[in-house]
């Protein structure tokens, strides 16, 4: 006599078959649209931060430098010799473009081509590249240093994204001797050079973009 195996049920994702059974690990879930949308604004935040600390410090703006970063800011910058004490973020932005205004820096370039974020709950862990072009007069002339920089931040969302605390390291060095200026430099237009804060273009665009507005 042939006993016949009874049909075979369903397998799908769906099957009693394929749920977890008691004991088991549940299937992780995905997050819901409004959980990634919530990550990309929180990531964008962040990265807002990241870039007016550069401006700041490009354009020695201790306004905007200020604005990056808490009140009980823990900055780290290993160069010469320590910060002096400071009681908020805007004392410690101020602090910093003083000591720019004093050095032989006659222009600055600063770029921030990547910035990784490790989000985890009100904080994050922060990696910036950035790549810093710093001219400084000399009794030779002009001189010209590029700088590899990353910055190490842990950032906390209180009343909004800001960094508590920067720790930064030094990823190469180039020093370029006085060289002859361009020829195309003459034909640059007076008003098209890059200056710090209050004077630089970037603080006068609704003037300067108005329809019409052009360089003559």
């Amino acid at each position: 006599m042939t006993v016949e195996s009874p049909p075979a049920g369903p397998t799908g994702a769906g099957s009693p078959s394929a749920r977890a059974q008691p004991g088991q690990a549940q299937p992780a879930q995905a997050p819901s649209t409004e959980d990634r949308l919530r990550e990309l604004l929180d990531k964008q935040d962040i990265r807002e931060a990241v870039l007016r600390y550069a401006r700041g410090i490009e354009r020695l703006d201790a306004e905007t430098l200020a604005s990056a970063f808490h009140d009980d800011v823990i900055y780290e910058h290993h160069i010469g010799t320590p910060s002096p004490p400071y009681s908020n973020a805007r004392e410690l932005a101020e602090l910093i473009v003083e000591l720019a205004r004093k050095s032989p820096l006659t222009a600055k370039f600063l770029a921030v081509p990547s910035t990784l974020i490790e989000l985890a709950g009100n904080v994050a862990y922060v990696e910036s590249h950035a790549l810093a072009l710093n001219v400084f007069a000399t009794p030779e002339g002009e001189v010209t240093h590029w700088r590899g920089i990353r910055w190490l931040d842990r950032f906390e969302r209180r009343d909004s994204w800001k960094i508590a605390h920067r720790v930064i390291l030094h990823s190469g060095f180039e020093r370029y001797e006085p060289a002859a200026p361009s020829p195309a430099s003459a034909s640059f237009h007076p008003d098209s050079q890059s200056r710090n804060h209050p004077d630089d273009l970037v603080y006068h665009l609704r003037e300067r973009l108005t329809p019409g507005a052009v360089w003559t």
